[in-house]
């Protein structure tokens, strides 16, 4: 079975904690409104404008900078290889 090419598939971001997108793997600024204070977990799938069924939003965070992955998906194409 095959993962998911997040770059042919979705978008990558780096937040910092200043809610400034250090890196769009897709090379735009995404519409959205992180806010680095809701993802408080090591890692998670926080409730926001694109987690509404059509994207699956998950994020991890790093353990040396103040920064969060975080990866947006089509939830066709995660749910397509998640089985």
């Amino acid at each position: 079975a095959g993962g998911i090419n997040i770059t042919n598939n979705g978008t990558v971001l780096i937040l910092d904690k200043n809610n400034d997108i250090i890196l769009s793997s897709d090379g735009i600024q995404p519409i959205l409104n992180f806010n680095y204070e809701k993802l408080n977990g090591i890692e998670g799938q926080p409730n926001n404008d694109l987690s509404n069924g059509e994207y699956v939003v998950s994020y991890i965070s790093s353990g040396i900078t103040d920064w969060k992955y975080i990866s947006i998906i089509s939830s066709g194409i995660y749910w397509e290889k998640a089985q």
